[in-house]
């Protein structure tokens, strides 16, 4: 619900909806992984042990999960925009945002870079992740508390 003292005002954006999705996508790829860690662990020759598991899980999640990463910025800055432009009591800071969201993105390609061979991807997307959901979490909660919605 909106603070008190705040009119209601309908913004029409949508781009929330992909910063919504980063939490829970992350939080579907760790399950995902483990579960198929877990079931290389129980029958291990079926598929070629752990290093298998995290080949598997970054084919099948990895691609959607690296475009969600980069969409955050993109979705911050339109959401913020169409806040602004429905004339709400609250406007985000767009900059406190977007800087914390490209430090995430940027940490990422940093700590991929200096990874060990091979293990970049799965690094990229730990790091990217531990960035961003909580920019994307705040900034989430401070939409509600402000605007209701989502």
């Amino acid at each position: 619900m909106a603070e008190s003292g705040s009119r209601a005002v309908r913004v029409e954006s949508r781009w929330w909806y992909w910063l919504a999705a980063t939490p829970i996508a992350f939080a579907f790829w760790l399950v995902t992984t483990a579960w198929v860690l877990f079931s290389v662990s129980v029958s291990p020759a079926s598929i070629g042990g752990p290093v298998a598991v995290f080949d598997i899980a970054l084919t099948a999640l990895g691609v959607p999960l690296v475009v969600l990463a980069l969409l955050v910025p993109v979705a911050i800055y339109r959401d913020a925009g169409a806040i602004a432009s429905a004339n709400a009591d609250w406007t985000p800071p767009v900059g406190t945002y977007l800087g914390a969201a490209v430090l995430g993105l940027s940490l990422a390609v940093i700590a991929a870079l200096l990874a060990a061979p091979g293990s970049e991807p799965l690094v990229f997307l730990v790091v990217a992740y531990l960035a961003e959901v909580p920019v994307t979490v705040h900034y989430l909660l401070a939409r509600h508390r402000r605007l209701g919605v989502p």
